[in-house]
Formats: structure tokens, sequence, C-alpha cells
């Protein structure tokens, strides 16, 4: 019982000493954060007949996340092959185009309507739309 007792007292003495701590408001931040799939389109110099597949190359798909701290990131892909941010609205028209991808990142998390986003590499285009 002896014990039980001075576990009593040293818990409550653990209790005030806490309470007694300065107390210091955690500083919570909210990332935005948009994931996507997107696919790959390959650019040709030939014309594309529908009818004839073998000009096409197979797109591929990808998952790209854009966010305030990080910016953009594709797996398996290489940024610095970007050559510029394409945004267009819901009709084609295009709304923005950036070379700097955090002014590119800071407009697309700002918008609240859907918009289609082409990155643009020397070989082929991402496309992707966002919700």
């Amino acid at each position: 019982m002896k014990h039980l007792t001075k576990l009593t007292q040293l818990f409550l003495l653990m209790q005030i000493a806490l309470l007694s701590l300065p107390i210091q408001a955690a500083h919570v931040t909210r990332e935005r954060v948009i994931i996507l799939k997107i696919q790959t389109m390959h650019e040709s110099s030939e014309p594309i007949d529908p009818d004839e597949k073998r000009h096409r190359s197979q797109s591929q798909h990808f998952t790209m996340v854009i966010s305030d701290g990080a910016g953009v990131n594709i797996p398996n892909i290489d940024k610095t092959g970007i050559l510029v941010y394409e945004v267009y609205d819901d009709s084609e028209k295009c709304l923005e185009k950036f070379c700097d991808e955090y002014e590119f990142t800071d407009f697309i998390l700002s918008q609240s309507e859907p918009v289609l986003i082409k990155i643009l590499f020397a070989d082929f285009i991402l496309y992707v739309w966002t919700n």
C-alpha cells in the first residue's frame, strides 16, 4: 500500500510539473497537394491517320504530384527536360505558360475549375486534366 501511495504522489507531482511548463502553440501548416494520373503523347512530324496506328506511340501512364513545398514530382521523369508548362481551360484556350516550376505550381493550386495541363518535353508531352 505504501508503494501505491508513493506512486500516486509521484504521479501528482509529475502532473503539476507538466502543468507548470510554458505551453507553446503548435504551428500547423497545410500544404496544398494535387495528385493526378497523366499520360504521355509522343509528337510526330508525320500526320497521324486514325486507321493507320503505326505512327502512334503507345501512351504511358504516370502519377504526378503537385504541392506547395515540393513543386512538381513525376516519378521516373527527369524534370530538367521540361521545356514549358502550359495550362488550358475547358474550351482548350491557353490560360498561361510557365517556364518556372513554382510559378506553375502556385497557379495550378489556386485554380478552382478543372484545367488541362500540358507539360512539354523535347520529344513528348504529358497531358492531364485536374478535377
